[in-house]
Protein backbone atom coordinates (compact mmCIF):
# COMPACT_ATOMS: atom_id res chain seq x y z
CA UNK A 1 0.00 0.00 0.00
CA UNK A 2 1.77 3.55 -1.17
CA UNK A 3 0.58 6.20 1.14
CA UNK A 4 0.48 10.08 -0.25
CA UNK A 5 -0.38 13.33 1.51
CA UNK A 6 -2.74 15.03 0.85
CA UNK A 7 -2.34 17.55 -2.50
CA UNK A 8 -2.45 16.38 -6.17
CA UNK A 9 -5.85 17.16 -6.39
CA UNK A 10 -6.78 15.10 -3.20
CA UNK A 11 -7.89 16.79 0.04
CA UNK A 12 -6.97 14.12 2.48
CA UNK A 13 -4.39 11.26 3.10
CA UNK A 14 -4.84 8.32 0.20
CA UNK A 15 -3.66 5.12 -0.87
CA UNK A 16 -3.50 3.43 -3.84
CA UNK A 17 -5.93 0.89 -2.84
CA UNK A 18 -8.49 3.72 -2.31
CA UNK A 19 -7.62 4.81 -5.70
CA UNK A 20 -8.12 1.25 -7.00
CA UNK A 21 -11.39 0.48 -4.80
CA UNK A 22 -12.79 3.87 -4.29
CA UNK A 23 -13.95 2.88 -0.83
CA UNK A 24 -11.52 4.05 1.93
CA UNK A 25 -12.44 1.46 4.21
CA UNK A 26 -10.88 -1.16 2.23
CA UNK A 27 -6.94 0.24 3.34
CA UNK A 28 -7.88 -0.67 6.96
CA UNK A 29 -7.97 -4.75 6.25
CA UNK A 30 -4.11 -4.06 7.76
CA UNK A 31 -5.50 -4.20 11.17
CA UNK A 32 -6.84 -8.13 10.61
CA UNK A 33 -3.86 -8.76 8.61
CA UNK A 34 -1.39 -7.35 10.84
CA UNK A 35 -2.51 -7.09 14.42
CA UNK A 36 -4.02 -9.07 16.90
CA UNK A 37 -7.11 -8.10 18.81
CA UNK A 38 -5.48 -5.24 21.29
CA UNK A 39 -3.47 -4.16 18.46
CA UNK A 40 -7.36 -3.93 16.22
CA UNK A 41 -8.71 -2.29 19.27
CA UNK A 42 -6.15 0.46 19.31
CA UNK A 43 -5.80 0.95 15.78
CA UNK A 44 -9.21 1.98 15.61
CA UNK A 45 -9.27 4.08 18.75
CA UNK A 46 -6.32 6.04 17.17
CA UNK A 47 -8.28 6.70 13.60
CA UNK A 48 -11.41 7.52 15.61
CA UNK A 49 -13.89 5.08 13.70
CA UNK A 50 -16.77 4.62 13.70
CA UNK A 51 -19.03 1.67 13.58
CA UNK A 52 -20.06 1.60 10.35
CA UNK A 53 -16.76 2.35 8.83
CA UNK A 54 -15.60 -0.49 10.66
CA UNK A 55 -17.88 -3.52 10.09
CA UNK A 56 -17.39 -2.16 5.81
CA UNK A 57 -13.57 -2.82 6.81
CA UNK A 58 -14.14 -5.92 8.90
CA UNK A 59 -16.29 -7.10 5.13
CA UNK A 60 -13.74 -5.91 3.08
CA UNK A 61 -10.71 -8.04 5.08
CA UNK A 62 -13.14 -10.96 4.83
CA UNK A 63 -14.05 -10.81 0.89
CA UNK A 64 -10.11 -10.30 0.44
CA UNK A 65 -9.25 -13.36 2.58
CA UNK A 66 -12.23 -15.60 1.18
CA UNK A 67 -11.38 -14.66 -2.31
CA UNK A 68 -7.54 -16.07 -2.02
CA UNK A 69 -8.88 -19.37 -1.31
CA UNK A 70 -10.55 -20.81 -5.26
CA UNK A 71 -7.23 -19.21 -6.78
CA UNK A 72 -4.19 -20.00 -4.91
CA UNK A 73 -5.45 -22.76 -2.22
CA UNK A 74 -3.00 -25.39 -4.25
CA UNK A 75 0.18 -22.88 -5.63
CA UNK A 76 0.52 -20.68 -2.45
CA UNK A 77 -0.57 -22.36 0.30
CA UNK A 78 1.24 -20.35 2.83
CA UNK A 79 -0.95 -16.98 1.64
CA UNK A 80 -4.16 -19.05 2.60
CA UNK A 81 -3.04 -20.28 5.55
CA UNK A 82 -2.04 -16.42 6.33
CA UNK A 83 -5.56 -15.28 4.99
CA UNK A 84 -7.08 -17.61 7.09
CA UNK A 85 -5.75 -16.66 9.97
CA UNK A 86 -6.78 -13.18 8.42
CA UNK A 87 -10.85 -14.66 8.15
CA UNK A 88 -11.04 -15.77 11.54
CA UNK A 89 -9.83 -12.36 12.78
CA UNK A 90 -12.07 -10.72 11.18
CA UNK A 91 -15.29 -13.50 12.54
CA UNK A 92 -13.75 -13.21 15.91
CA UNK A 93 -14.65 -9.70 15.77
Amino acid sequence: MTVGEPGFGYPERWSVVRWLHGDPTVDLICAWELLDAAGRDEFRRILDLDDATWLRSRGWALFIAVMTFPYYWQTMPVRCADRLVMARAVLDG
